[in-house]
Formats: structure tokens, C-alpha cells, sequence
């Protein structure tokens, strides 16, 4: 059986009483899974992401079946996309609304009204549209990851970032992608088959970047997740290890703690935590401690395809099973 799990963090307080004493309160992660059983369309899930704030927050989850929504405690099918696979969806916080990549077609769905934003490029037909993100500021171009590169969204047209295809080679796979928060300055990260590449308005064109610490120098390769966390710090997933920049980079592998590394997606949280998908279940890092949720008591199945955190700082997780 296939389905959406939510890793949601819960209080429990010890209660003062007469032959007790009062000791404070214990963070508790809790498990739900979600399945056709709760509304879902299908239990094979693709790709799951986090739209608007607070009371307002809702969960998109394209399926096999058709895009569904979670919101005010229950599921509820799109009738905007009823039984259509989706490449990607991407969940706009403020103002609050979803981005969709379908057939090729780049879409705005606000209230089940579709806008159509752009068409991707005859050659990435049959590219598989990975990641959607937006600069930090209304006025930067929307930016879609596809297999063979990234693509600036204009309001008048679409094109691939050259420097990129030449730096990561044109047979290269394109993974992730990722921008930062900084709001004067423009930065986009990119894991790919062949490495790690960062490029900064105004600072430098796409660049190959080759973390280091200490004594070790990596040329990671396989990079399958880059985020930018909640402090803005950017984070690498790849067979070779996790690394964060910040100011310098520091890296980390079973020797330091990380549990698994064969990686699949990456997700910020909310207080400088970071989640990573695997193969093999889930990993969050709060900087000092490695939690791993694996087995049916914490994931339906363990193959985790995306991630996606509200702003309570629950973890939705989409998996293959």
C-alpha cells in the first residue's frame, strides 16, 4: 500500500503533582499516514508541497490519479487536475497558490482557475521537470529544473542557463534546485549528476563548486538534493556526504553521524533543521543530533520521493508505499 506520511512534532508536560515534580516539556515526533482510505485518489505518490501560512496553510500531493489537496482535515480532489500525472508542484507561501508542470505546460492554479505561464521548449519534451523555485524578490523570473537544465521563466519567454549546460556537460543530469533567500542579491543552487554548481547575480555566472574542510576536499558527484534552510545556510545531499555553507562549509558522514546516504530529496525546516529523503527512509538534522525514520513505524514504505515542511514545522513525506 502506498501513501503520505506527516512527521508532526507534539508536547507532552509533566504534570505537578503532590509526589511528583514538574520537569518540563518533551518534544515528540508522531506518525500519520494517509491513504485511499482518507481520500487520496491513489497511494502513489510523486510529489507533495506546502501552500499559504498558518490557519491558511494547505498540502498539494500529485499523485498518479491527479492532484489532491489537504486542507481543514481532510483530502479533496482538483478538479482542476482530476486523474493526471504531475511532474511537479510547487506551493507558493504569500501569496498563497500553486505552481504545476504537466505535458510540458507551466501552470498557475489559484482557487481551481488555471493561468498558463509558459511553455517549455520543444527540446525538453520527454526532460522530466524536477523542481520549480522563485528568487526572493516579485520582480525575479521563476526558475524550472528540468533534466538537462535550468530555465529562467520571463514574462515573455523562456530560456536555459548556457553557462550551466557547459559547466555541468551536456550529458549531465540536472537533480535539484534551490534559491537563496537573500533579498538583494539573486542566488540559485544546482545538484546534478556530475556535482555541486552555484551561480550569484552580480558576483559570478555558474560556477562548479568543490566543498572543503579541513583536511577534506570534496568533488561530489550525484548531487540529489540543495536547499537554502530557514538561516539561509545552503546544504548538499550526495552518496558522498551531506555538506552546509555557511561562510565555509563544514561536511559530514557516518563518521560524523549520518545515518544514510542514498539520497533522494532535501527540505528545509523551520528552525535551521533540514530533512533529507532516502532510498531507505528519512533523516532530520537539527545541526547536532541525526534522527533517521525508517520501518513501518514511521513511513508506510521507505522509498521517499519528495518532502515538504509546514510552517509548524510538520514534515510531509510522499512515498512509494
Amino acid at each position: 500500500m502506498r501513501s503520505i506520511v506527516i512527521l508532526m512534532v507534539c508536547a507532552a508536560v509533566a504534570g505537578a503533582q503532590s509526589d511528583s515534580i514538574a520537569v518540563g516539556e518533551f518534544r515528540q515526533q508522531v506518525s500519520t499516514a494517509f491513504t485511499v482510505d482518507d481520500g487520496l485518489p491513489s497511494n502513489d505518490i510523486q510529489t507533495i508541497t506546502v501552500s499559504g501560512t498558518g490557519d491558511a496553510v494547505e498540502i498539494y500531493a500529485g499523485t498518479v490519479e491527479g492532484l489532491v489537496k489537504y486542507a481543514e482535515g481532510r483530502w479533496s480532489i482538483s478538479n482542476a487536475f482530476p486523474s493526471a500525472a504531475l511532474e511537479v508542484v510547487h506551493g507558493l507561501r504569500d501569496p498563497k497558490g500553486l505552481l504545476v508542470v504537466r505535458d510540458g505546460e507551466l501552470i498557475s492554479l489559484d482557487e481551481e482557475a488555471l493561468k498558463p505561464i509558459a511553455s517549455v521548449p520543444g527540446r525538453v519534451a520527454g526532460n522530466h521537470a524536477r523542481a520549480i523555485v522563485a528568487g526572493p524578490t516579485s520582480g525575479t523570473n521563476l526558475f524550472l529544473l528540468a533534466d538537462d537544465g535550468v530555465y529562467r521563466i520571463g514574462a515573455r519567454n523562456v530560456e536555459i542557463e548556457t553557462t550551466l549546460r557547459t559547466q555541468a556537460g551536456y550529458e549531465s543530469s540536472m537533480f535539484a534546485l534551490a534559491a537563496s533567500s537573500e533579498s538583494d542579491n539573486l542566488t540559485l543552487a544546482v545538484g546534478s549528476e556530475t556535482g555541486l554548481f552555484i551561480y550569484k547575480e552580480r558576483a559570478y555566472d555558474w560556477k562548479h563548486s568543490f566543498p572543503s574542510d579541513g583536511h577534506r576536499s570534496w568533488a561530489p558527484t550525484n548531487v540529489r538534493g540543495v536547499v537554502y534552510d530557514s538561516e539561509n545556510r545552503l546544504w548538499f545531499a550526495s552518496p558522498q556526504g551531506v555538506g552546509r555553507f555557511d561562510g565555509e562549509w563544514t561536511l559530514y558522514t557516518g563518521a560524523e553521524g549520518l545515518p544514510y546516504n542514498d539520497f533522494t530529496c532535501i527540505a528545509a525546516g523551520t528552525d535551521g533543521d533540514v530533512w533529507f529523503g532516502t532510498t531507505k527512509g528519512a533523516i532530520r538534522f537539527d545541526g547536532e543530533t541525526w534522527e533517521y525514520r525508517q520501518g513501518k513505524r514511521w513511513l508506510p514504505n521507505d522509498e521517499v520521493r519528495a518532502i515538504a515542511v509546514d510552517d509548524a514545522g510538520g514534515a510531509w513525506i510522499a512515498t512509494a508505499g
